[in-house]
């Protein structure tokens, strides 16, 4: 479990069972550059440990260093000071100001370790480890202040990172803040709940980090009245599966599998999706494995017919672990056994949550059905597993719901935290490649009663799990070339900040400057603004106040749905015109 280490002004006394109740492990308290001796500050009387972090903010000469790592030791001999698996830990700012980058910290060290007679865990401030440091911590500065909404950084953008964090180099304590009452004007889409997406998914990351070192993962919250004001305790309670009624598989199969034919394996949940992306596919060389729930065996077997498939093993299997349960339980397993080389594992995807889920599912299929990555797999050797374009994303992505199922699948395969974090998975759970490359998951264990009864979840289920396993497990993963704009944007992914300017709005190709008055000031709009009676809407209205426009971001996801429901709507109002305009190139789809 990660430890939150909350950083705390001086004046700042919280009490430590209120901290506590949020998840705070021990509180940041700073020593001004020339280390004074800790004064009698409300957070060293409470029963709540303290990490010291000295704050350099002059230069300092040889002979003053010595001086203040002996102050320094006495800071981390108080009983109140923070250990770390059994060390104490020191977090230290400015190293720059030090007499010597590198010899002057290493000098520090040794003074501060031969005072408290032990190993210290020292950290540094920066993006950069040093040599004589253990590693780095993060720090999360505020933006500064914008007088225009345009102008104010997008909160989003820090969930992103944490959702495409990097793979690990060296030991990394992540940080994150939340903004207090005061500081809320500095972002646009700031909510708690944002906050509680990037606090859990970089400790569920720290975790992962140090699973396999002696050390604690450890996390920095840079502001505690923002966390208080944010964090809310996820429901933690956690039921087994219910053990899944019994009913067995039942399998059909027709003809004679050859190990030279490609196996394609499908779990058709959706009837017509199936044979939608069956029918154009040729038969030659193709050996075909469907799993289907079993309240459409009959129909699924009598589609296969009509469609001619000379080579079909069927199985009926229950509604539970969506596509991953039955392609490693029945399909894997029997295209295995056949001898088959090379595969393609699809699924009919619906996606009902996104509002791109139609033009992904159509990505993914159309991408690995391509007649040139067909021919590819049926005559020439492939190693690995080949990914639709765009679809091959870091782990980290939604880790947090995640992370729990895979450090169950980390510790049964000993696998160290660090090659999980360094793993990449194929989103979608499509993909192709060399049976090969999925050895490994023969070895899993695993059974039906292993995963969650189908609840229409979308995300955090072993068979979400699974699907960041075989990434993990693959020896390798290569993307196949495609135009990768169906994608959805998970984590923020379209996330950015770029500020533009107050001064002008740009329309029709020309430039305006803005009047310096307010362009809306009716005195009832002026009497609302001022008692911020627009709610969550107030950043809107200050835009519309002072600019006499408002940009509303509402998302990608929400405005193909807007987009889809226009669309519809002008179909059911002319609809004998819009294919008329479509034909005189006045309309476009």
């Amino acid at each position: 479990m990660a430890l939150w280490l909350c950083r705390l002004d001086a004046e700042e006394w919280p009490e430590p069972k209120h901290a506590r109740q949020l998840g705070i492990s021990a509180w940041v308290l700073k020593l001004s550059g020339d280390v004074d001796e800790p004064r009698q500050v409300p957070a060293l009387q409470g029963d709540l440990p303290v990490v010291f972090e000295w704050q350099l903010d002059a230069p300092l000469l040889p002979g003053e260093e010595s001086v203040r790592a002996r102050r320094l030791a006495r800071c981390l001999q108080l009983p109140q000071a923070f250990r770390s698996a059994g060390r104490p830990l020191l977090l230290l700012q400015g190293t720059h100001w030090l007499s010597h980058p590198s010899h002057g910290l290493s000098r520090l060290r040794a003074a501060v370790e031969e005072v408290l007679g032990e190993s210290l865990l020292l950290l540094n401030g920066g993006t950069e480890p040093q040599a004589a440091c253990d590693g780095v911590v993060e720090t999360i500065a505020l933006p500064a202040r914008a007088d225009v909404v345009a102008e104010r950084f997008n909160y989003e953008v820090h969930v992103r990172d944490a959702h495409w964090r990097s793979a690990p180099d060296g030991w990394r304590v992540p940080a994150v803040r939340a903004p207090a009452d005061s500081d809320q004007d500095r972002y646009v889409h700031a909510t708690a709940s944002h906050y509680r997406d990037w606090l859990l998914t970089l400790s569920r990351w720290s975790e992962l980090r140090v699973c396999d070192r002696d050390r604690d993962a450890l996390v920095l919250i840079e502001s505690w009245q923002g966390h208080a004001l944010w964090w809310q305790k996820p429901d933690a309670s956690e039921q087994p599966p219910p053990p899944c009624p019994e009913e067995p598989v039942r399998c059909l199969h027709w003809g004679e599998p050859c190990p030279e034919h490609l196996a394609l394996m499908v779990h058709g949940f959706y009837l017509d999706g199936l044979a939608e992306m069956l029918q154009d596919l040729p038969r030659a060389g193709i050996d075909l494995y469907v799993s289907t729930p079993h309240w459409q065996f009959h129909a699924m077997a009598a589609l296969l017919r009509q469609q001619r498939w000379p080579r079909v093993r069927l199985c009926a299997v229950p509604n539970r672990g969506r596509d991953l349960a039955p392609f490693l339980l029945q399909l894997l397993p029997a295209a295995r056994a056949a001898g088959h080389r090379s595969f393609i594992k699809l699924h009919t995807k619906s996606s009902p949550h996104l509002s791109e889920g139609k033009d992904w599912a159509a990505h993914l299929v159309d991408s690995l059905l391509d007649p040139v990555v067909l021919d590819q797999l049926l005559h020439e050797p492939v190693s690995g597993l080949l990914a639709p374009a765009g679809t091959l994303v870091p782990i980290t992505l939604q880790l947090h719901n995640n992370a729990r199922h895979l450090e169950r699948l980390r510790r049964r395969h000993g696998i160290s935290g660090s090659e999980v974090l360094d793993a990449s998975f194929i989103a979608g759970s499509m993909f192709a490649g060399s049976l090969a490359a999925l050895d490994s998951l023969q070895e899993l264990g695993i059974t039906l009663n292993d995963f969650e009864p189908e609840a229409n979840q979308t995300d955090g289920t072993l068979a979400h799990a699974l699907e960041r396993w075989i990434g993990v497990v693959a020896p390798s993963i290569r993307e196949l070339s495609g135009d990768c704009k169906a994608m959805p944007g998970f984590g923020f992914r379209w996330s950015e900040h770029s500020p533009t300017s107050h001064h002008s709005v740009v329309a029709m190709n020309r430039t305006e400057p803005l009047p310096d008055y307010p362009l809306i000031d009716s005195p009832l709009f002026s009497a609302h603004h001022a008692e911020e009676l627009f709610g969550d809407h107030q950043a809107v209205a200050e835009q519309l106040h002072q600019q006499g426009f408002a940009v509303v971001d509402l998302g990608r996801e929400r405005m193909h749905g807007l987009a889809e429901d226009i669309r519809q709507d002008l179909s059911k109002r002319f609809a004998g015109e819009v294919e008329d305009w479509k034909a005189r190139g006045c309309l476009y789809s």
